[in-house]
């Protein structure tokens, strides 16, 4: 389902358009805050 589908990407506009089709969305803007954004929303330990 759309509401359990990850998209990332180092584009805004792009994860905004994620958002609005019902994606959650992750400005991709380095590894680390990557990781700390996964393990926030469970995907990491």
């Amino acid at each position: 389902p759309p509401a359990e589908t990850l998209f990332v990407d180092d584009v805004e506009e792009n994860v905004e358009g994620a958002r609005r089709a019902g994606l959650q969305g992750l400005l991709f803007e380095g590894p680390e805050k990557l990781r700390r954004d996964l393990k926030k929303l469970g995907v990491l330990p």
